[in-house]
């Protein structure tokens, strides 16, 4: 059995007890809202603390707000070609001793919207609040974990999500600041109008390419987790090419993990 599949029918069996069930389909369910309400809070919060210090919005948080939102729409057109491309059923139409536990879904199962969702407009707003990005990204694991306990995914969908996500952060990122100047004129003419915000800072570029880099470091780290969900589980021949991927796939989530850590303290640092 694939550790892909044992990992969902265990989180599925934990889920299955008469006290977790609740909460688990809830989340899988519902929490997507909680993650869009702190984000909106956040950034309220975040454009409240500029103005209480500054008395003016941070052309930071602009930029944070717009590379999450332009991080979103590209992880999910991502997400929507390698539907078309490859369909993979849902868990619970693969696996006869799994149970579903929340409404079914006709989409398909790889990769994730939902994790793609959330990693991205956490990883996004990263760019203005470390803090907020790790409130976001806790938020992000829970949904996804809960999605694949009730049934509706695999872990690597999950995983998969995260890698889709860092790559169009990158790629936000880097859009967003090459269009810099008429992002602060447009700005200018509309939120400004209303409330007066800062001009944008010089020597952001390291941020913005440290972020290009993570997503293609996730893009080619990525592949393994791809590889093993593709076949479900994978068959190699000779088997041992098996254990390379597993090993692969091992080695991927670790340095994607690490290479967020080090983005989450830089960005720590420059807030503070």
């Amino acid at each position: 059995m694939g550790i892909d599949v044992a990992l969902a029918e265990w989180l599925n069996g934990i889920a299955r007890s008469a006290v977790v069930r609740p909460a688990a389909v809830w989340i899988a369910s519902e929490f997507a809202v909680v993650v869009v309400v702190t984000l909106v809070l956040g950034g309220f919060a975040l454009a409240g603390r500029d103005l209480l210090r500054q008395r003016r919005l941070s052309f930071g948080l602009v930029e944070g707000a717009a590379v999450a939102l332009l991080a979103l729409m590209v992880g999910l057109i991502v997400n929507h070609g390698i539907g078309a491309a490859w369909f993979r059923p849902r868990p619970y139409d693969a696996i006869n001793s799994l149970h579903l536990l929340a409404a079914p879904s006709g989409d398909p199962s790889f990769p994730s919207d939902h994790a793609t969702a959330a990693f991205s407009l956490a990883l996004g707003i990263g760019v203005a609040s470390p803090r907020l990005c790790a409130v976001l990204l806790l938020e992000a694991i829970v949904l996804g974990t809960a999605r694949v306990a009730v049934g509706l995914h695999y872990p690597t969908d999950i995983a998969a999500g995260l890698f889709v996500a860092l790559a169009a952060v990158g790629v936000a990122s880097q859009v967003v600041f090459a269009a810099r100047r008429p992002l602060g004129r447009a700005v200018t003419s509309t939120i400004g109008r209303l409330v007066p915000v800062g001009p944008p800072t010089p020597g952001a570029q390291g941020h913005q390419l440290a972020l290009l880099s993570a997503g293609l470091f996730a893009v080619l780290l990525g592949m393994p987790i791809v590889v093993e969900a593709a076949s479900d589980p994978i068959h190699f021949q000779p088997e041992w090419l098996e254990g390379v991927v597993l090993v692969g796939t091992g080695l991927g989530l670790a340095t994607v993990w690490l290479t967020v850590t080090k983005l989450a303290n830089h960005w720590y640092l420059r807030a503070c």
